[in-house]
């Protein structure tokens, strides 16, 4: 992992992203969570958020993409993204909170079938702690394994984060 690879928030773009987390949480709903989902939805789109923030400052070098694309969602939260977490970007970073181990290279990149999209790239992003968060952009890749049978993780396919491509492969082609 490469030191640009590293996003931290600074608190102003914390009260932004903490703000439009609360607006996606009106209509919002996650795919990785099962039936209780109202105690942590919160949470999990604040997550979210930030590896969204992160990807726009790591792909622009400014928060321009992440702040257009959230207006946009912002006017109708009922409405899904269409896979597009950055308009125009044919990339889906999924972004976990780092809860069972602070080490990176333990976590996986999991997408569900449903969450697929025709020569999309996925991403791993990882957050380390909701009040001053970081961000890890663990990397990307476009193949995805056959699905996971079982586990945890059945119905999904899941890459380990050691398995993903370096993102600096993706500077310049956004």
């Amino acid at each position: 992992m490469e030191e640009s690879d590293i996003v931290t928030i600074k608190p102003h773009y914390r009260r932004i992203i903490y703000n439009n987390a609360q607006k996606a949480s009106l209509g919002g709903r996650s795919n990785v969570r099962g039936k209780d989902r109202s105690s942590n939805l919160l949470t999990d789109q604040i997550v979210g958020q930030l590896g969204t923030y992160a990807l726009s400052m790591f792909l622009f070098g400014n928060p321009k993409k992440y702040l257009e694309t959230r207006d946009l969602a912002n006017t109708n939260p009922w409405s899904g993204d269409n896979g597009y977490d950055l308009i125009g970007v044919r990339a889906d970073i999924k972004t976990s909170l780092m809860r069972r181990s602070k080490d990176p290279m333990t976590y996986n990149l999991i997408v569900r079938p449903r969450e697929t999209h025709p020569d999309w790239i996925y991403i791993l992003g990882l957050v380390d702690q909701i009040r001053r968060p970081t961000v890890y952009l663990m990397g990307w890749t476009k193949e995805l394994p056959p699905i996971n049978q079982s586990g945890i993780f059945a119905g999904a396919h899941v890459v380990p984060a050691k398995c993903l491509h370096c993102m600096n492969d993706l500077k310049g082609k956004y």
